[in-house]
């Protein structure tokens, strides 16, 4: 019996594990999560806030290695048991290089 095709396997970027604290910023609200996955398109955050799928939301980054890129907006794009999915949005050319070359 073939196994069914997971999400991950149709990604069309690469996503690695990491662990870094993020916030997350709606309207007034913010949310201090945990980084699980990322990549140069979005990130898995822990843990789940369900009020914000769909959501436009502010990803606070606090990594010095992503020089230049300390925010960016994205919108809640899932749920998972866990936690949930930010779809990155309004991504400079810059913005994406520095994502990509840290994913790689």
């Amino acid at each position: 019996m073939a196994e069914a095709n997971r999400p991950y396997d149709r990604r069309r970027t690469p996503r690695i594990s990491v662990r870094f604290p993020v916030t997350i910023i709606w309207g007034k609200k913010k949310f201090n999560c945990q980084a699980m996955e990322f990549s140069e398109f979005g990130i898995l955050l822990l843990p789940k806030h369900k009020e914000l799928v769909a959501q436009e939301v502010e990803v606070g980054l606090a990594l010095d290695s992503l020089e230049g890129v300390d925010s960016l907006k994205g919108i809640v794009a899932y749920m998972t048991d866990v936690g949930f999915g930010v779809r990155f949005k309004d991504i400079t050319e810059e913005q994406q290089t520095v994502l990509k070359n840290y994913i790689l």
